[in-house]
């Protein structure tokens, strides 16, 4: 390559190297004045957005506890519903349970009988009775324990009361018994069935308790 043209070729390379160092009105030292200004500038932007941040924070606590209260509401709302519901179904099935009630009750009467004597001269006779009695003993037991899950499934349950202490709240002394080897406020015979009903009772049951020394 000619010299010449080497030299003029680095002498535009140089050229191009000079101008693309040369400083731009960007890259100017700035003043003390200038630079406070653009700091406070920069701080009153900060405090602006902090401002509207906190606003921002602001609405959403207040959302949030509109949506609490509304939630808390709603959680009011429905234990009442539910309440009301109880008490429809109450109003409801009170007839039927008053049925019920009945019939275990003589269902229970007919299943503790003892089985009866015959007079019957005829043995064959006495003895097919008996086996009728029985059978009937039995239909009469399971028809009571039909009730008995009827009711329960109606969240009627009985008071469990024989061979306990009286409960006054629970159970209504209807008789008094006296026996040495009981302790005295004890349930010796249970006369009546109670019931509660989801919680409530429906009838305190009837019992005999122990009184020693008692004058029947």
């Amino acid at each position: 390559m000619d010299e010449a043209l080497k030299e003029e070729l680095l002498n535009q390379f140089r050229d191009y190297l000079e101008k693309r160092c040369e400083p731009e009105d960007d890259d100017v030292p700035v003043d003390l004045f200038s630079l406070y200004g653009e700091l406070g500038g920069l701080k009153n932007e900060v405090r602006i957005e902090s401002r509207q941040i906190k606003t921002a924070l602001d609405d959403f606590r207040s959302a949030f506890a509109a949506l609490d209260a509304a939630n808390q509401d709603v959680s009011s709302r429905f234990a009442g519903l539910q309440e009301e519901k109880k008490g429809l179904e109450r109003l409801t099935l009170k007839p039927v349970v008053a049925g019920l009630l009945d019939m275990y009750d003589r269902l229970s009467a007919a299943a503790g009988q003892s089985q009866p004597e015959f007079s019957f001269p005829a043995r064959w006779l006495c003895s097919r009775q008996t086996e009728w009695m029985k059978a009937q003993l039995q239909g009469w037991r399971m028809s009571l324990a039909r009730v008995t899950d009827v009711l329960a499934l109606c969240g009627v349950l009985p008071i469990e009361s024989a061979e306990r202490r009286f409960d006054p709240v629970m159970m209504k002394a209807v008789g008094m018994a006296d026996r040495a080897d009981t302790p005295d406020g004890a349930v010796v015979e249970e006369l009546r069935k109670g019931f509660v009903w989801n919680g409530e009772i429906v009838r305190p049951a009837e019992v005999v308790i122990n009184k020693r020394n008692s004058r029947i």
